[in-house]
C-alpha cells in the first residue's frame, strides 16, 4: 500500500511538472505516457494482491481471538484507507 502511495505521488508530481513546462503545446510526453501505462499495470496487480489478502483476512477473522489482534495491530485502520479505491472487488 505503501508502494503504490509512492507510486501514485510520483506520477501525480512528474505531470505537474510536465504541465508546467508544455502549457503552450499541450501534448503529453512520450515518457509520461509510458509511466502511465506501467503505472495502471502496477495498480491492476496492487488490487489483486490485496483482494486475495482481504479475503484470507476475512476468514481469519472468523476466530473471536484472532479477530481482537487484528484491532490490536491496527489493521481495521489499513482496511479503512482501502475504501477510496474504485475496484470493486476490493470494496466488496
Amino acid at each position: 500500500m505503501q508502494r503504490y502511495k509512492l507510486r501514485r505521488a510520483e506520477l501525480d508530481k512528474r505531470e505537474a511538472e510536465l504541465r508546467k513546462t508544455n502549457t503552450a503545446t499541450g501534448t503529453p510526453s512520450e515518457d509520461l505516457e509510458k509511466e502511465k501505462i506501467n503505472f495502471v499495470k502496477f495498480a491492476r496487480r496492487v488490487e489483486k494482491l490485496l483482494s486475495l489478502c482481504f479475503g484470507l483476512l476475512l476468514n481469519l477473522a472468523e476466530d473471536l481471538n484472532i479477530e481482537k489482534k487484528m484491532v490490536k495491530r491496527k489493521i481495521v485502520h489499513l482496511l479503512l484507507d482501502q475504501l477510496d479505491k474504485h475496484s470493486y472487488d476490493l470494496l466488496f
